[in-house]
């Protein structure tokens, strides 16, 4: 693979994240509900902006055992950052709503909870079982734990989803406002490279 193509490939995956993010931001605006999106995305999203110099190191590295290292590195470092954040993101979600929502699922499903500064516990569950909420710019992410519990924080944030969409959910000003400047920043990233290129 030419270095040129790679880089227009780049080039073109950091344009399209760019422009996926400022569409988000609009629906947002749009329809003004939060929105929830699950954290493989970003990784996702992450693995497209690398994929032209995963490729490149991988042809490069035909027949040297050596040279596959750095995509080795690579690709376990996509793993960890998967593994570190798994859940759901809740974008424009504003804490008291986002709360009274969780709270509300966890009833209608039945659950027993203990509700602290930035966690759920339930002691229906393992010890120790807990869903915790993490502040990010524009965003809360939104985590079970431990992850073998994976169906049952997809059934909450499904009945989460579903309160969002029946009643008027207020949304965070600053979400809107994250992914536009992060959408604003990939394109900015994109022309500079397409320049260089």
């Amino acid at each position: 693979m030419s270095e040129h193509f790679e880089t227009l490939l780049m080039t073109f995956m950091v344009a399209a994240v760019g422009l996926l993010s400022i569409s988000a931001a609009v629906r947002l605006l749009a329809v003004r509900k939060p929105m929830i999106v699950p954290v493989w995305s970003n990784t996702l999203l992450m693995f497209l902006i690398l994929l032209p110099a995963l490729l490149d190191i991988g042809i490069r590295s035909r027949g040297s055992s050596l040279r596959v290292l750095p995509l080795l590195a690579l690709i376990g470092v996509l793993v960890l950052v998967h593994r570190a954040n798994r859940g759901y993101y809740v974008l424009g979600a504003v804490d008291r709503c986002l709360r009274e929502a969780i709270r509300a699922a966890l009833r209608g499903l039945g659950f027993e909870f203990v509700e602290g500064e930035t966690w759920f516990q339930l002691p229906s569950f393992d010890h120790g079982s807990r869903i915790s909420l993490r502040p990010w710019p524009g965003a809360m992410q939104v985590q079970i734990e431990p992850w073998r519990h994976r169906s049952t924080l997809r059934n909450i944030m499904s009945r989460v989803d579903r309160d969002y969409r029946t009643r008027d959910a207020m949304i965070s000003a600053s979400g809107p406002t994250a992914l536009i400047v992060g959408g604003l920043i990939c394109l900015i990233l994109a022309v500079m490279m397409y320049w260089i290129a």
